[in-house]
């Protein structure tokens, strides 16, 4: 009888060890958990902020942002410490100092997938920057790009270069011939064929070639008679590349001539009316809409077929006032920005159906409206927005931040609007989503948005510690983003390749 006492403080006893040995596991695993984040912490903050972040206490200085989610990864994973620790040490001490130790650290190792879960979670995925071409010394501002066959092509007034995609190396050059610039090149390729246009520097520009995308060969090569030229100067909306056809807009406006995008061969030329020219012409795949403005009138669209020019539909522009700015920035869908004479005048958005009907989108209001602003590359300016299938979708401001909304175009309703979180430098069509590249961070992100929803998915940062604040992006998808830069600030790469 006198054994059964004993006998139960030592199993009390055997019972609080194996307690204190499953709590200090537990512990064990957290703790290395804790530093691994902390590790991580750590490496983001170096790779991304150069070692320091944040305001610099009370002189006030700024040291850039922080890494994404880097202040409360620290705290969770700092402040547990102190009870952690004590916790696996008594555990180590009721295992015994060599089975403890030895299983403590095994323990520890094994919370390293857990740590690493928990920073991903928080701090988000990252990119990696793949390659990049640097800034050449004494370079030229470049005056557009094109995208497409696993291509990025810069364009210089002095000639094209081409970099794969994949890798960064160089695939072709098109040097501009003698002490000649470019002019003017179309916005994007059709059926991997671009067009650029040149000739002597501050005179008129009459010199065109379709430029193979694959090779950078010349499809075919032009001199306009007489008479027949572009305006000088990098002109956007002066060429275009759709259908089939490359269409130019020539003689001051006076009319539009289409030839054979695969050989250059004429087709058609839609001569403007009396009194009349055409200030802007753009592509699409089903139909060519060329700007007309005529004396005391207002603007209209004009719709023609790529094949033979002839007109499809003609419209004017829905405006109040008799007279109107217009901007025209896209064929198929037929989209413009209409301002309206005044101080109370209108500015819309409006879009003209394949009967040229048109519909106002949408009307400023104050009230998250589109910015639709372009900038840089002088042939072919950076846009803020993007016109893919019966939407328009682009920057805005939502609570004193840049956001993104979305418009319907067959009936102006509003489709979604998403605050962005770190800022909206470029971005670009992928599939059924918006990419959108930022630089609000520590590091420039990318994130990817979906056309249907507006929902925001963060694809990563990446180490670039310079962004050009002109910059085009692309994606592909095999998940390769390539940004293609203005600028030729010596701390700017001229292209730069990112992958997950």
């Amino acid at each position: 009888m006198a054994g059964t006492p004993v006998r139960g403080l030592v199993q009390g006893i055997r019972r609080s060890k194996r307690k204190s040995v499953v709590a200090g596991s537990v512990a064990a695993v957290l703790i290395g958990a804790a530093v691994t984040v902390q590790v991580l912490v750590a490496q983001a903050l170096i790779v991304e902020s150069g070692g320091s972040c944040g305001s610099g206490g009370s002189r006030g200085v700024s040291h850039g942002a922080c890494p994404e989610g880097i202040g409360w990864l620290f705290l969770i994973s700092f402040v547990p410490l102190f009870g952690l620790v004590p916790l696996a040490l008594w555990g180590v001490a009721a295992a015994g100092r060599k089975a403890g130790c030895l299983g403590g650290a095994v323990l520890m190792l094994a919370g390293i997938w857990p740590g690493a879960l928990l920073f991903r979670l928080g701090h988000g995925d990252s990119l990696d920057v793949a390659w990049s071409v640097p800034r050449v010394k004494g370079d030229i501002t470049a005056q557009g790009f094109w995208f497409g066959d696993g291509l990025a092509v810069r364009a210089r007034i002095d000639g094209l270069s081409a970099y794969d995609t994949a890798t960064g190396a160089p695939k072709w050059t098109l040097p501009v011939p003698g002490r000649e610039v470019l002019c003017a090149m179309s916005r994007g390729t059709d059926s991997g064929v671009g067009v650029i246009a040149y000739g002597p520097e501050g005179q008129p520009c009459g010199h065109f070639v379709g430029v193979d995308l694959a090779t950078g060969a010349k499809a075919w090569d032009r001199v306009l008679p007489g008479g027949e030229f572009l305006s000088s100067g990098r002109d956007a909306g002066s060429v275009a590349a759709g259908g089939g056809t490359a269409v130019m807009r020539l003689g001051q406006g006076a009319r539009l001539t289409g030839v054979a995008l695969a050989d250059g061969r004429d087709r058609w030329t839609a001569a403007a009316p009396e009194r009349c020219h055409y200030e802007k012409v753009s592509a699409g795949p089903d139909q060519i809409v060329g700007l007309l403005r005529c004396t005391d009138a207002l603007p209209e669209l004009v719709a023609l077929e790529p094949a033979s020019g002839k007109v499809a539909w003609r419209t004017p522009v829905t405006s109040e006032s008799p007279v109107a700015a217009v901007d025209l920035y896209t064929a198929s869908p037929a989209v413009a920005k209409v301002r309206e004479s005044g101080a109370r005048g209108r500015t819309m958005i409006q879009a003209f159906d394949r009967t040229g009907r048109a519909t106002i989108v949408h009307t400023w209001s104050d009230d998250h409206d589109l910015t639709l602003s372009e900038r840089g590359f002088g042939a072919t300016p950076l846009r803020d927005f993007a016109v893919t299938g019966d939407m328009i979708v682009g920057a805005t401001r939502v609570s004193n931040k840049d956001g993104l909304t979305a418009f319907r175009l067959s009936d102006g309703a509003r489709l979604w609007l998403t605050r962005l979180d770190h800022g909206l430098e470029a971005l670009t069509v992928a599939g059924d989503a918006l990419i959108v590249l930022g630089d609000g961070g520590a590091v420039p992100d990318l994130t990817s948005v979906a056309l249907a929803t507006g929902k925001k998915t963060r694809l990563g940062g990446f180490p670039l510690r310079h962004l050009a604040d002109k910059v085009a992006l692309s994606a592909e998808p095999a998940g390769r983003y390539t940004l293609v830069a203005e600028s030729t600030n010596p701390f700017y790469d001229a292209l730069v390749g990112v992958r997950p």
